[in-house]
């Protein structure tokens, strides 16, 4: 059985799901059907929102504002655009193994984070 939860705010739309395995089946639906829309995997559960807006997306706008390095820290598949555009990307011990293998870091917590990149 599949549980699903549909959060609204400012059109910002997730969806809740069980299991890992049936969040990324309908997130490909999603992404193969709706070409205005883009799912983002969250483990098991869906982030929906307009085509052309992701963390990433965000990360770039706001380096052409802050013009210093960036450093990102996410656990999940909704993280992945995001470590593909900040300078150091990290995730935790307790994260996916492919999300693992797609980030700089590999941490238990913020605090360890931090301290990497005040040594960089």
């Amino acid at each position: 059985m599949v549980t699903c939860r549909l959060w609204v705010f400012k059109k910002i739309y997730s969806f809740s799901l069980i299991e890992s395995t049936r969040a990324k089946e309908i997130t490909d639906e999603i992404n193969n059907d709706y070409p205005v829309l883009h799912a983002f995997q969250n483990v098991n559960a869906i982030d929906i929102v307009k085509r052309g807006c992701s963390k990433g997306q965000g990360i770039l706008k706001l380096e052409v504002l802050i013009s210093d390095e960036t450093a990102g820290i996410g656990d999940s598949y909704n993280d992945l655009e995001m470590f593909k555009v900040v300078d150091y990307s990290f995730t935790f011990k307790t994260s996916p193994q492919d999300i693992q293998q797609q980030t700089t870091f590999v941490v238990s917590s913020v605090k360890e984070a931090v301290a990497i990149v005040k040594e960089e």
